[in-house]
């Protein structure tokens, strides 16, 4: 599944102007053969491989980094529509996202 993500970096030093947007695509395969924990890690580290383009920049950049890679595994967990995936991502993140499946069974 790919993902369109965006991202803002400083492409040069500019002092009276704000970082430029960066748009990229990243894919992200779930293994069935591997726990959900295990799969969302897996997403979580590719999400910040691809969103940590800030290193050693100012901590209001690296604070954009992070908001990425939040945003970024809010994506996935909505577009693989796992409950396991969704109840690990309410969990680590405090954010709610319901899967369809889970509402189905409801």
């Amino acid at each position: 599944m790919a993902i369109l993500g965006c991202s803002a970096i400083a492409l040069a030093p500019r002092s009276d102007s704000d970082p430029v947007p960066e748009t990229f695509s990243i894919a992200f395969r779930y293994d069935a053969g591997k726990p959900a924990l295990d799969n969302y890690l897996s997403f979580a580290r590719q999400a910040e491989r691809v969103c940590s383009v800030t290193s050693g920049l100012r901590l209001v950049l690296r604070s954009v980094d992070r908001a990425c890679v939040e945003d970024l595994l809010d994506k996935v967990v909505v577009r693989m529509d796992r409950p396991q995936l969704a109840a690990i991502h309410d969990r680590i993140t405090g954010v709610r996202i319901d899967s369809s499946r889970s509402l189905a069974a409801r």
